[in-house]
């Protein structure tokens, strides 16, 4: 009986430890590992998808998750990053890397009255077929 407890204890753990190593990116970041957020934009051939996601069923789950919880995920990388209030972010659009077979969303919150910054961007990075948050990009952008 003691040896059937055993393994069931084992057995358990094992499920926690892999359940959690393939939590979502943005999960992590939501508990404060910001390891895949990187000031800077990304770098990439992006085919516009129309600020509605065109008709990508991918796009609408992963705004979901983003989104979900009044959107605090972006609010949480922005004060991580930058100083300057900002307005609500709100979605932008999404686009297609096809070379590299990434999906990215963009996300844009409004600075008031600043002279050198219109606002603040966010890029979610994923991989096109699976879904997978690769890299999350923030940066200032500039007034044009």
């Amino acid at each position: 009986m003691k040896r059937h407890s055993i393994w069931i204890c084992l057995l358990l753990v094992l499920m926690v430890f892999l359940s959690c190593g393939r939590g979502s990116g943005i999960n992590a970041v939501r508990a404060g590992d910001y390891r895949i957020v990187s000031k800077g934009t990304y770098r990439g051939h992006l085919q516009f998808q129309g600020n509605s996601g065109g008709q990508l069923e991918s796009v609408k789950k992963l705004r979901a998750e983003i989104e979900k919880d009044e959107m605090m995920i972006l609010n949480k990388i922005s004060d991580r990053f930058y100083m300057i209030p900002h307005a609500p972010y709100k979605f932008k659009f999404a686009a297609i890397d096809e070379a590299a077979d990434y999906l990215v969303l963009r996300y844009f919150a409004r600075i008031f009255e600043h002279p050198v910054y219109a606002g603040y961007q966010i890029q979610f990075v994923y991989t096109r077929n699976s879904g997978k948050l690769l890299k999350i990009y923030t940066a200032e952008v500039p007034l044009e």
